[in-house]
């Protein structure tokens, strides 16, 4: 590789790197606000079209997002109708801004548990932030995905996983293949942050838990 094409290649690569962390990035900070002192006051909402700062225009709190119609862009990423986001939460001072065409509709946050299968496992058909303990059994698990092939995945994308400390240190972070080799010991207190593509959702996309 000559010097020309080499420094392309590092362009490029960073450009890369540079656009995930900025889709993570304002998803992290809202849901844990750099361990700020925070206070539930989620209510229910539904909101289109707009910017909104939160405390102002929406109140702060840990909320499960609802697309209600439409295609719109939420925190830069794109949502289509039944596509939902879970836990997640906004904080007092925030901006958050919605494009498109649609409504969108945001309320307290259920963190209801997740069943286990009669095939033994733990399916997470949405995006969202996942509490260890309360919602998923603490454990040693096999984490993968199943892509039922009803929706074209054009950029070849693959879902995105963090364990996250209580306080939300990134304790580690997994690039799942879908190979089922890839395995995650959770912990009480702990979250488990699914994001099953990173610029938008994806109805045929399911990550999966299973006890090794």
């Amino acid at each position: 590789m000559t010097k020309g094409k080499k420094a392309i290649f590092l362009i490029i690569a960073a450009a890369g790197l540079v656009s995930i962390i900025m889709s993570v990035y304002p998803i992290l900070m809202s849901f844990f606000n750099g361990g700020a002192t925070f206070v539930d006051e989620a209510s229910n909402i539904t909101i289109g079209p707009d910017k909104y700062i939160i405390g102002k225009d929406i109140d702060p709190g840990v909320y499960d997002v609802d697309v209600l119609e439409g295609r719109l862009t939420f925190m830069q990423r794109q949502l289509s109708k039944q596509d939902k986001v879970l836990g997640l939460r906004l904080n007092k001072g925030e901006h958050v801004d919605v494009n498109g065409k649609g409504k969108i509709k945001l309320s307290p946050a259920g963190f209801k548990q997740v069943s286990m299968g009669e095939d033994g496992k733990y399916d997470f058909p949405h995006s969202g932030f996942y509490q260890v303990g309360k919602q998923i059994p603490e454990g040693e698990y096999v984490i993968f995905f199943t892509d039922t092939g009803q929706e074209k995945n054009k950029d070849n994308e693959k879902p995105f996983v963090q364990v996250l400390s209580p306080k939300g240190k990134i304790l580690q972070s997994y690039n799942l293949k879908g190979s089922g080799t890839t395995t995650v010991a959770l912990k009480k207190g702990q979250t488990l942050e699914i994001e099953k593509f990173l610029f938008h959702e994806s109805t045929n996309m399911i990550v999966s838990l299973k006890k090794k």
